[in-house]
């Protein structure tokens, strides 16, 4: 959004920040390692503008796989923050299978959603 105003040469006068940890402190640049942001990343407004932790509509096997979604992204997060503490090759080892079942996972929802 800078990049847009300052384009246009015009003044921003809202500036958007998120405070989802409840420290009072809104981030500007939210990281959910560090500050805010790791609330934010679990939910989302949905079609109808509501907030969902997943999808709507009642399958119950696409609310088990953003849940399967979900935990592989908190073991992530778990692992960012112990990165460290572990050896490079180890870390990028782990990250790697990680990131592999988030794809699948996700390669899963967005079929599931489909076929709906």
């Amino acid at each position: 959004m800078a990049r847009t105003y300052e384009a246009d040469k015009r003044l921003l006068t809202e500036h958007a920040v998120l405070d989802d940890n409840g420290d009072g402190e809104g981030s500007t640049e939210p990281d959910p390692d560090t500050s805010d942001g790791a609330l934010a990343r679990a939910l989302f407004l949905d079609r109808l503008g509501t907030v969902a932790a997943g999808p709507a509509g009642g399958d119950s096997v696409l609310v088990a796989l953003y849940k399967e979604k979900r935990e592989i992204e908190t073991q992530i997060q778990a692992l960012r923050k112990v990165k460290d503490q572990i050896g490079e090759e180890d870390y990028e080892a782990q990250l790697e299978e990680l990131l592999v079942r988030l794809a699948l996972k996700n390669r899963e929802v967005r079929t599931r959603e489909e076929g709906r």
